[in-house]
């Protein structure tokens, strides 16, 4: 039998090991963090999916673990929401974008109540995060850039012509259109003409709004004209796009 002097030895280096053994997993969540949002700012989804299911399988983890209460998770998934949206800014996307994901993520949070939707809360804000980044990251662009993407995003259906644009920006119009020609890689018209298609595919897809009315919706006045370019960038026209759409709804029945 152990006399009380070497039970108190041994009780003494199981707790140091013990202690040792929860360091170590600490510095591997924090590892694991930095990675998931490393993957996040550079808009890489699979790389931020593999972290987080890796946080997730760690002893006691924050998001996923099955001891913790609802409002534990939340709390754990709101902090996540937060750290993900620090990661996105520093990729340089308009806060704007970040702020509008964000709020919609707190409220649904805020609004589940089983594992599974926490579970699907947490794979879900990776993808959306990345996407934005994708979408949305400038960069590696000059100021004048940045200003002229973010005034393209944020008035798709006023006038987007070269000149209104430098009249915006108080620049000359050929040095606008050189500039963002050697940055962008294509032209201001095709560029705005891309963005304007890109926003009416949501429309076309999950409305019955007509031709005419999507077209007015990204700014494009002409009917023709929308349909000529939406051809040449989709190579179909919008009618075309939705039938292709609802034709496999349509055959299932």
């Amino acid at each position: 039998m152990k006399d009380v002097k070497e039970v108190e030895i041994v009780s003494e280096f199981n707790l140091e090991e013990q202690e040792a053994i929860s360091l170590e997993r600490v510095e591997e969540r924090y590892a694991l963090e930095d990675e998931m949002l490393s993957a996040i700012s550079e808009g890489n989804y699979a790389r931020g999916m593999e972290a987080m299911n890796k946080i997730s399988q760690l002893p006691m983890s924050r998001y996923r673990d099955a001891n913790a209460g609802v409002l534990q998770k939340q709390i754990a998934l709101l902090t996540l929401n937060t750290l993900f949206r620090k990661a996105v800014q520093e990729a340089e996307v308009h806060p704007a974008h970040v702020d509008h994901v964000s709020h919609k993520f707190a409220d649904r949070i805020m609004e589940a109540e089983s594992d599974e939707e926490m579970s699907s809360l947490g794979m879900e804000m990776v993808r959306k995060y990345c996407l934005m980044v994708r979408s949305y990251s400038l960069r590696g662009y000059s100021e004048l850039t940045r200003e002229t993407l973010n005034y393209i995003d944020f008035n798709l259906t006023e006038e987007l012509s070269l000149a209104k644009l430098a009249d915006k920006l108080n620049v000359n119009k050929k040095y606008l259109s050189a500039h963002f020609k050697k940055e962008v890689g294509e032209n201001v018209t095709d560029y705005v003409n891309k963005k304007r298609i890109k926003e009416s595919l949501k429309y076309l897809g999950i409305t019955t709004m007509s031709i005419s009315d999507v077209a007015l919706r990204v700014g494009i006045y002409d009917t023709n004209y929308f349909s000529r370019v939406f051809k040449k960038i989709m190579h179909m026209t919008p009618s075309e796009y939705r039938h292709m759409l609802t034709k496999p709804m349509k055959e299932n029945n």
